[in-house]
């Protein structure tokens, strides 16, 4: 501000308008969520049948992105599609089989090499239950 009065410089007022709500596509983060749930299975969704699989993470919204200095955390939500099947493992898939979706509450770190790391997610599945 001294410095300003000493050369005589007018303050100038800036107005920057805030952009419009952007969207930011991550195009593999179901895919990366996927996998790790396959490698760190949830309980809840282990507890459903007698043999779940998860066959898509679908996310529909990142709500939350935080940039760090060497990852991204962010925080969403999600539909994982699983199927249940009830029953031994070498009945003929489908036969003793049903398909439902649960949604999901997750906070993930993404790594510059874009490896997903300490996901944390809560998976509502009270939806089976009723």
């Amino acid at each position: 501000m001294q410095l300003a009065k000493e050369i005589g410089a007018e303050p100038i007022l800036l107005y920057v308008p805030m952009p419009g709500q952007s969207e930011i596509v991550f195009d593999s983060l179901g895919d990366k969520i996927h996998e790790y749930l396959l490698n760190d299975f949830p309980a809840e969704l282990d507890r459903l049948s007698t043999h779940t699989r998860i066959q898509e993470v679908c996310v529909e919204r990142v709500q939350r992105i935080e940039l760090c200095e060497d990852l991204i955390e962010l925080e969403g939500e999600a539909t994982n599609t699983v199927s249940l099947q009830y029953g031994s493992d070498h009945e003929t898939i489908g036969e003793a089989e049903d398909c439902q979706s649960f949604p999901m509450r997750f906070t993930a770190a993404v790594e510059r090499n874009q490896k997903l790391t300490n996901l944390n997610c809560d998976i509502n599945t009270s939806d089976f239950y009723e």
